[in-house]
């Protein structure tokens, strides 16, 4: 369900339950897949969350990926609005040959 859109004045607004519900099955099969890498700052384990928001009809799935490690500063580092974007953007890593 993509709830990234506006929705009319006379239609319901979109079950904010059910986002969630979708969002967490979307991010978790994804990552049965595609393991997160840990933080490249820490070393600690990275965590996943997904919540659905909504501000004046525009609601939006929204996943994050951060360092488990509260006092990390990469902790929910990278947002975005699929789950492939969010943990393909925390596991891209630069390798020597890209720094030179």
């Amino acid at each position: 369900m993509n709830m990234n859109r506006q929705h009319r004045d006379d239609e319901d607004p979109p079950n904010e339950a059910l986002c969630v519900a979708e969002a967490k099955a979307e991010l978790a099969e994804y990552l049965q897949q595609h393991a997160l890498l840990p933080c490249p700052f820490c070393g600690s384990a990275a965590i996943a969350a997904e919540c659905g928001t909504g501000t004046a009809g525009f609601w939006v799935d929204q996943f994050r990926v951060g360092c488990s490690d509260l006092k990390c500063a990469a902790s929910y580092a990278v947002s975005g609005s699929k789950a492939e974007f969010v943990v393909g953007k925390w596991n891209r890593r630069k390798t020597n040959t890209e720094t030179n």
